[in-house]
């Protein structure tokens, strides 16, 4: 480790972090996976089982997926760098604030995202790709009070939010519940997957300073949208 290197120094601490709760359901912290100089940042949920085993993040069954769709998009393995909004996995993978979790958000996620802003300050990404659609609501909404966009609404479009300015921001499923659609529904998991890869072909574009053509979905701060009765 270069004890200089400022993002190094950062990992040192959130390894080590005892902030929040669910210190007592993890074995490791789950800080990140991928270069720290890429200007592509995937941000997801949450650690899941492998991920808590492994210290990585993404490196499961959904994980496995992601980087197929990532070399499917021509983005290269060591040009991204994955965070997630918790760096715990929460016990039975419940994300605090759902129905069956006992961890409440204030006691837990608002805790944990300062780190995920650290990454971001330190990291200067060029593109952000949120995986599922809390790393949504706590990414760029910061809250978890509705109303909220549904999913449907917001993949496939671009976004740009004055929480991230200069940033191309780009949504998409969440690679474990692509898995559930393949079993499902493998016709609706084939469409769900090509405009996937159309997504991540567009966020590492924007990475290189290619943002696309079409105008982007413009999501403002909390204290704007309220003020103007408007989710976006």
């Amino acid at each position: 480790m270069n004890p200089d290197d400022p993002y190094e120094a950062l990992r040192v601490k959130v390894a080590a972090c005892m902030e929040c709760q669910l210190c007592a359901t993890r074995n490791t912290v789950v800080v990140d996976r991928g270069s720290p100089t890429a200007r592509l940042l995937l941000v997801g949920e949450a650690p899941g089982a492998s991920e808590d085993a492994e210290g990585q993040a993404f490196v499961g069954a959904a994980g496995k997926l992601l980087d197929e769709l990532l070399a499917e998009a021509s983005v290269p393995l060591d040009r991204f760098l994955i965070a997630n909004i918790l760096k715990c996995r929460p016990a039975n993978n419940d994300f605090p604030g759902d129905a069956k979790s006992r961890f409440k958000v204030e006691d837990t996620v608002l805790k944990c995202l300062p780190w995920l802003d650290q990454q971001v300050e330190i990291v200067q990404p060029k593109a952000i790709v949120l995986i599922g659609h809390k790393a949504v609501i706590w990414t760029v909404y910061r809250n978890s009070r509705p109303p909220f966009p549904p999913m449907s609404d917001l993949f496939e479009r671009w976004i740009k939010s004055d929480r991230y300015p200069g940033v191309g921001i780009f949504v998409m499923y969440h690679t474990a519940y692509l898995l559930r659609v393949q079993q499902d529904n493998p016709e609706a998991a084939a469409t769900i997957r090509e405009k996937t890869v159309n997504t991540l072909r567009a966020a590492w574009a924007a990475s290189q300073g290619v943002f696309p053509e079409d105008p982007p979905l413009y999501i403002r701060g909390e204290d704007k949208r309220y003020e103007q009765m408007k989710f976006f």
